[in-house]
Formats: structure tokens, C-alpha cells, sequence
């Protein structure tokens, strides 16, 4: 029974008073600390803006306890440390030791009252932080009363908040206009897409001059991940199958594209003229466009002319390329070499010859082989 007891004594006093072996020279107080946590179970936590994080600090401990190691490292600054459970240490200012903390709770909610999930509640110049739940609800703890609380979720605008405020108890948060008020192209007129209920892509101009391109087909791909383009060569003018999320039917199926309304192929759009495209991905667009949009629409905006404060504007794209062969071949340019290779090709699969040339005729032709004169009574090559 006693070894039993000095066994379980044991196990916790090392869990409490682990040994750390370390030595820092004129090293940041922000990577001794990194270096701590890599030789111990112990994690820190401490405000960014603590100016004392990027001094240097010079300190040597073998076999030392957690409270021996900070006694060191924190030696004539002004800061100490508080621990927390799960090996945890928060450093602070020794000044704000006794400032109160609190723990916040509360709800975020949209401007319809639906609870927003996963939105996130953070310190401002710390780490600590959470998220919502399925609810919406929150939970914050150690939070100083003096600190500020940022809250953020995509598509809404970031709020800040006092840690003291009433109002973090239920938040309302507004959407981000600037996210939701994009234009897309529908049908013969345009809605914002936030108001859209069809899946719509969008690649605007700037996307499209960003990449290297040599075709309005080249632009769109890998500019959306639902749209598969497989190009049967490599060559600049070749064709291709388009489809839109995979195959539409056993039938296959391409998408409808059109330019400005009016029904085109790719390869007839310069890429430099497009102002913007609208991928409309699901066959909700065939209420518009009819049966010939199933497998999905490609809406194709050109640029317009823009005043340049009444100058012209002129610009230049151009493209160079050029073929030769990978090898060279020595052909035959002599009469008596293509008699002897054809009667002897077509003696073995025919069993005759193909020209008949008697001895002088072929005596003829071997003299003229190196005789570069045009003679009209010498036999032709």
C-alpha cells in the first residue's frame, strides 16, 4: 500500500513540477518563451502588444521547476505570470495583476433573428477567442474589463465592442454590402447576386488579363472549378468539349454560349474584349434560355468604348510562332536507285518486276547518276 501511494505521489509531483532544461542568450523574450514550450508540456499566452516581448533575455536552467524557470526569464522586467489549468500560463503586467476579469456570454444573431453559427468572438490583442455554436451562443472567460471584443463572420461586417458593453449579451450583426451588391448577367437583364437564387460563377477582366491566355476557351480554364474544359491538342486553333459540373445526360450535352445575347463559339471571342462572363451552373437557366440551356449557360459581356478625357488610346497585343521539322530525311533523287529499290520491293511481294528496264536502259540511268548536266537525250531522273 505505502509503495502504492509514493507511486501515485511521484507521478503527480512530476506532472506539477516538471524539469526544464534550457539556455537562452540575447535571444526575444517572445522566442525564449517559444523555446520553453518546446522542452516542457507548458503553454503560454500574453498580449501582443507588450512591448517587453521583443527584448532580448539571456537566462540558463537545468532540471528547474516551472516557477525557478519564470523567476529567471522575468527577472527585472515588469511583468509576471498566472497559471491556469492544462499547463497554461497567461503573462501579464504587473500592474494589471489585480485588474478584474470577467466572463462574457451572449448571442449573435442576423438582421432576420436567425442565430449565426460559427461566427467569431475574439480579444482584441490576445489570443483568447471562441466561436458560436448551432445556437449562436457564445461563451468567453478571463476576459479584462478594459479589453476590447471583435466579432466577425464572413459576408458581415466586423464589429468591436468593450468587454463591459450590454450589448455583447445579444449582437446583431449587418451584412457587408460591399460583398453582396456584385452584378450578375441573367437572362436579358442583370441582378445583384445577392438577390440570385441559381448557382452563378463570375470571372471578371481583371481575372481573365492576370493569366496567359491565347482563347476566350483558354480564360475560363481552371477560372472555376465546375467548368471542365479537355482540349484535343495542344495547338492554338484546336477544338474542345465544354462541360458544365460533368456530363449533363448519356447524350452528353454543351453548355449555351453567348456574347451580348447573341449565341457564338468560344473560339470566336477575343479574350481581350471580354468585360466580364456568368457561368450559370444549374438548369434553373433553361426557364430563360430554353431547352438549349440544360446543360448550363456561358454569358459572355464584351468591353465598351471608355472616355480617355477625348485622346485616343491605342493598344497592341500580338503573337508569334513558327514550325520546323524535328528531323531531316535523305531521299532518293537518282532514277537507277528508285528502279532498284521498287523492282526489288515489288519481285518479293509480286514475284515480277515493276519496270521493266532492259541492261542498256539501266547502264543509262547509273551514268546519269553523277551527271548534274541537263542533257534533253539523257535519260530523266
Amino acid at each position: 500500500m505505502r509503495a502504492l501511494c509514493l507511486s501515485l505521489f511521484l507521478s503527480v509531483s512530476l506532472g506539477l513540477f516538471s524539469q526544464i532544461t534550457v539556455t537562452v542568450e540575447n535571444t526575444p523574450l517572445r522566442a525564449a518563451l517559444k523555446k520553453i514550450e518546446q522542452v516542457s508540456d507548458y503553454k503560454f499566452f500574453y498580449n501582443e502588444k507588450l512591448a517587453e516581448l521583443d527584448q532580448a533575455v539571456s537566462f540558463s536552467v537545468s532540471n528547474a521547476t516551472i516557477a525557478q524557470t519564470m523567476q529567471k526569464v522575468l527577472t527585472g522586467r515588469e511583468l509576471t505570470y498566472k497559471m491556469e489549468k492544462d499547463n497554461v500560463i497567461v503573462l501579464l503586467k504587473k500592474e494589471s495583476v489585480n485588474q478584474k476579469s470577467k466572463t462574457i456570454t451572449g448571442i449573435i444573431v442576423d438582421e432576420t433573428g436567425e442565430p449565426i453559427i460559427g461566427a467569431s468572438v475574439a480579444v482584441k490583442g490576445t489570443s483568447l477567442g471562441t466561436i458560436t455554436n448551432v445556437d449562436g451562443e457564445y461563451t468567453l472567460s478571463n476576459v479584462p474589463e478594459s479589453a476590447e471584443v471583435t466579432i466577425s463572420f464572413i459576408g458581415y461586417k466586423t464589429m468591436t465592442f468593450l468587454a463591459g458593453a450590454k450589448a455583447l449579451t445579444k449582437v446583431t450583426m449587418k451584412e457587408d454590402s460591399e460583398m453582396l451588391d456584385e452584378v450578375v448577367v441573367v437572362g436579358y437583364g442583370s441582378q445583384k447576386k445577392a438577390n440570385l437564387t441559381g448557382a452563378v460563377g463570375m470571372i471578371t477582366a481583371e481575372d481573365i488579363n492576370n493569366r496567359p491566355i491565347t482563347s476566350a476557351a483558354n480564360a475560363l480554364q481552371g477560372a472555376d472549378p465546375s467548368i471542365n474544359l479537355t482540349f484535343n491538342s495542344g495547338s492554338l486553333d484546336s477544338s474542345y468539349d465544354i462541360d458544365i459540373r460533368g456530363v449533363a445526360s448519356i447524350n452528353g450535352g454543351s453548355p449555351l454560349v453567348l456574347a451580348d445575347g447573341m449565341e457564338v463559339n468560344l473560339n470566336q471571342i477575343n479574350p481581350n474584349d471580354i468585360e466580364s462572363i456568368s457561368v450559370l451552373k444549374d438548369a434553373s437557366a433553361s426557364a430563360i434560355y430554353g431547352a438549349k440551356a440544360s446543360s448550363g449557360v456561358i454569358l459572355i459581356t464584351t468591353k465598351n468604348g471608355k472616355n480617355t478625357n477625348g485622346k485616343a488610346t491605342i493598344s497592341y497585343n500580338g503573337r508569334l510562332g513558327w514550325q520546323q521539322n524535328t528531323t531531316s530525311t535523305d531521299f532518293i533523287t537518282t532514277g537507277y536507285d528508285h528502279v532498284n529499290i521498287v523492282n526489288s520491293f515489288y519481285e518479293s511481294y509480286q514475284g515480277k518486276l515493276m519496270a521493266n528496264y532492259m541492261e542498256d536502259d539501266l547502264q543509262m540511268l547509273y551514268d546519269r547518276r553523277n551527271d548534274k548536266t541537263e542533257t534533253p537525250t539523257a535519260p530523266g531522273l
